[in-house]
């Protein structure tokens, strides 16, 4: 079966662009009246309620085939991260859960299997070498970039993926 980086172009989610829409509108509206230092409190604390929302109600309480993992991280790539950027050159760090979700659920099926394997390992077998069983899952998040999110978060995440058997 063809993937569906070859077939789909890609675009925003309906319900993401009336979302993002009605954030836009907001945050325009509560720039102009704010002071940039009460602005700049408001719209942190705005964006990491939204990366826990997204976290918590959207990624964890679904699964995604490959189709759905693409989708869901270009709305949150082309749409959600963007309406940030006029406020810091950086605006994915204030979404890292979000955005280390998406790439768990976008890595390469063989290498995702790996890595939920070693992580599977680590979480639920019994340690057979101290430290470098502790260490290992931790360096092997860290070599595809995802620093924040714990190796048990991390499993759960790829276990929500569709594309291969579960444990």
């Amino acid at each position: 079966m063809p993937s569906p980086k070859d077939y789909i172009s890609p675009a925003l989610s309906s319900t993401v662009c009336i979302l993002l829409q009605t954030i836009k509108e907001r945050l325009q509206q509560i720039e102009e009246q704010l002071c940039q230092t009460v602005l700049k409190s408001l719209w942190q604390g705005l964006a990491g309620k939204l990366n826990k929302f997204v976290y918590e109600e959207v990624i964890l309480v679904n699964q995604f085939n490959e189709g759905g993992a693409l989708q869901l991280q270009y709305d949150m790539t082309r749409g959600l991260f963007p309406l940030f950027g006029q406020f810091t050159q950086r605006p994915e760090n204030y979404f890292k859960d979000v955005k280390e979700s998406c790439l768990l659920l976008n890595l390469k099926a063989g290498s995702a299997i790996l890595l939920r394997d070693l992580l599977y390992q680590s979480i639920h077998e019994k340690p057979s070498k101290g430290i470098q069983q502790k260490e290992a899952p931790v360096s092997a998040l860290h070599d595809i970039g995802v620093y924040r999110l714990s190796p048990r978060a991390a499993e759960i995440i790829l276990n929500l993926r569709t594309d291969w058997p579960k444990y």
